[in-house]
């Protein structure tokens, strides 16, 4: 799959933010970036490829929706937690995370479910985390065992979750050196990811490799407890009260 067959089924670019890969040959384009808080015209695209990796033909199906919980366009600014850069398919389901930038809280993630399915829907408004900063890119390991969000400033690792209660498991807060536009993850290879930066200036435009093996001991089993937080059990979509450093703790490299 090329950059310039997608272009070429005429597939409008209003503010394209992540990518994510679905099953049979899916893959998902996020048109959901929504820096007022004000759009009305939230789409995912489903490219769909043949056995050869090429386009099917005719006009490529999308998944059209709306936040349940967002009633005015734009909303104040102590509430603009309605732009998303972030999302991830898992069994049958697209999960998206808000990239919170209110004047309230900057940390308050949301966490929506949709259908992969192509349709119009209303967004399944499904529970919350308070990361401490905007959340630009996200991914989940082929198993299905581990999920990362990803900020300008730190890498958000939850394991030990069941079905799809991503946030009710272990949470680990990795501090990523220096201030670049870090916006794009990925899983490799096992629990290896590449993360990448926007070019600003004279600094990003680069891709970067983390290996989550090579990491503290802490993820190893049998050593948890010197990183781990506290349970993230947080009642559901209620911002967590709890201050950010009482809940997050650096899990540094060896």
């Amino acid at each position: 799959l090329t950059v310039e067959s997608i272009s070429n089924q005429s597939i409008f670019n209003h503010d394209w933010e992540d990518l994510a890969a679905g099953e049979d040959r899916k893959l998902y384009i996020g048109d959901f970036g929504n820096n007022h808080n004000s759009r009305h015209n939230l789409t995912i695209y489903v490219i769909e490829q043949d056995s050869s990796g090429n386009l099917e033909n005719g006009m490529q199906p999308i998944i059209t929706f709306r936040y349940p919980d967002q009633k005015e366009f734009p909303p104040p600014p102590t509430n603009w937690n309605y732009d998303c850069e972030a999302f991830f398919y898992y069994n049958d389901s697209l999960y998206l995370f808000s990239k919170n930038v209110s004047a309230r809280n900057r940390g308050f993630t949301k966490m929506y479910r949709l259908s992969s399915e192509p349709g119009d829907y209303i967004a399944e408004l499904i529970d919350s985390f308070n990361i401490g900063e905007p959340v630009t890119a996200a991914d989940i390991s082929s198993d299905g065992k581990i999920i990362v969000l990803l900020t300008y400033f730190s890498l958000l690792v939850f394991t030990d979750y069941s079905n799809s209660d991503f946030f009710k498991g272990n949470a680990y807060q990795i501090r990523l050196k220096g201030y670049t536009q870090k916006e794009g993850i990925c899983f490799a290879t096992g629990n290896q990811l590449f993360i990448a930066d926007e070019k600003r200036f004279v600094t990003g435009g680069k891709i970067y490799a983390l290996d989550l093996n090579l990491l503290s001991s802490s993820f190893k089993d049998g050593n948890r407890k010197k990183s781990i937080i506290k349970k993230a059990v947080y009642n559901l979509v209620n911002n967590p009260k709890r201050k950010y450093k009482e809940i997050m703790r650096s899990v540094s490299p060896q």
